[in-house]
């Protein structure tokens, strides 16, 4: 008889036919007359549609990794056509930074052959402000306005300086301007929280500049009318990860992020900003089992036998659980993720080679301290030492990349 784990038995993530890349579902033929018997649709190289409303009628499509520098993050780059006749709304052009997308305009131009024909919009969910454009605007508003989501990074300049985001007010200024002339009247702008060096004049930072991006809209004679602004502050907590500048800080704690949200619902005086941020508790975990080694694999398997799964949604998320168990076992949490690491400490990733040398972090994170930004890998190389891995460099320079 048909049992839905034929479906996960069967199941190929991406199909190809004439017509390019599609995503969808293939089963084998007796579990597709096992689910016509069913009475459950057999879909082949499109989209899986479920038997209820959905949430968000939105197909979701990652497009590129982040390449601000080769030690933010590890980079890559994901990109597929996707067909027409989904059954969604919207699409979505997932990415850190989907801006950052070498062939983004030739992507956009692909996609509204079809999309405005079948009523589906396409969302850019998150936009770095140096690379926005008018251009970016005419081409995902076709069907509708979505959301726009810049990410900010930090409430002052000096603090967007130590974290090697080159942003900067007027960078900002100019991009919500653009926006706000386009007929849009609502804007996210994402920070994070508890970055290193942080104080709470960085935290009034993301207040005021919610504020300044409040008082642009009704300045800017172009602004919708009879529509008021609406800003929303997204602040996720920083989570220091391996590999990167920052392995060597500590996570800041429980008690401070909470301070600092505290005092930024404080900080913010205006109806026309609304907060967000992110629970410093699963926030807290994440930092642990990123800096993990092998003695957390007993954890993990521990609190799965007293029910922990499904974290990641809040209804269950049992972090008095996870703690108990954590004290059983006789390991403490905070010292994977709350004590600084030594520059010439061993860690337990100490051993991977990904490319990226260990003295290029150190000289990043020395950078980082003294608030000196180093420009992205696509605009000129460091010597990071991911190059060995390709045979040369990673990027042509004699072309224009930005």
């Amino acid at each position: 008889s048909f049992d839905a784990s034929d479906l996960g038995k069967n199941v190929f993530a991406v199909a190809a036919d004439g017509k390019g890349l599609a995503w969808g579902v293939r089963l084998s033929s007796s579990a597709v007359s096992d689910a016509k018997l069913a009475g459950i649709a057999y879909i082949g190289a499109t989209p899986l549609m479920p038997l209820q409303e959905r949430i968000w009628a939105r197909s979701d499509m990652t497009i590129v990794h982040c390449l601000m520098t080769a030690a933010s993050l590890e980079g890559g780059l994901r990109c597929g056509l996707i067909q027409s006749n989904t059954g969604y709304e919207e699409l979505s052009l997932s990415s850190l930074s989907t801006s950052d997308h070498g062939q983004l305009e030739e992507l956009l131009d692909d996609l509204n052959e079809w999309a405005p024909k079948e009523h589906v919009s396409l969302s850019l969910p998150s936009l770095r402000m140096d690379n926005f454009s008018q251009s970016l605007i005419e081409k995902t508003t076709k069907v509708r306005k979505s959301g726009l989501t810049f990410a900010a990074e930090a409430g002052t300049q000096r603090l967007r300086d130590v974290i090697n985001k080159n942003v900067t007010w007027d960078e900002i200024e100019k991009t919500c301007s653009l926006a706000f002339a386009n007929g849009y009247s609502s804007v996210k702008l994402y920070f994070m929280m508890g970055l290193p060096t942080e104080t709470m004049e960085d935290i009034e930072g993301i207040a005021e500049t919610a504020q300044k991006v409040v008082d642009l809209y009704y300045s800017n004679p172009r602004h919708a009318k009879c529509r008021g602004v609406q800003v929303t502050i997204s602040c996720a907590c920083f989570v220091p990860k391996p590999h990167t500048p920052f392995q060597f800080v500590p996570m800041d704690t429980e008690e401070s992020l909470q301070a600092k949200q505290k005092h930024l619902l404080e900080s913010v005086h205006s109806r026309k900003i609304k907060v967000n941020y992110h629970d410093s508790t699963t926030s807290f975990l994440e930092g642990v089992f990123a800096k993990g080694d092998r003695r957390l694999a007993p954890v993990i398997l521990e609190a799965y036998k007293r029910g922990c799964y499904f974290d990641g949604w809040e209804e269950c998320f049992k972090y008095d659980t996870w703690m108990q168990v954590f004290e059983d076992l006789g390991i403490d949490p905070k010292f994977y993720c709350q004590r600084p690491i030594g520059l010439d400490e061993v860690t337990p990733w100490s051993h991977m080679d990904y490319g990226v040398t260990h003295e290029y972090l150190v000289r990043e994170y020395n950078k980082a301290l003294a608030a000196q930004t180093t420009q992205p890998c696509n605009r000129a190389c460091h010597g990071c030492g991911a190059n060995h891995l390709l045979g040369g460099p990673c990027f042509d320079y004699s072309q224009n990349l930005v």
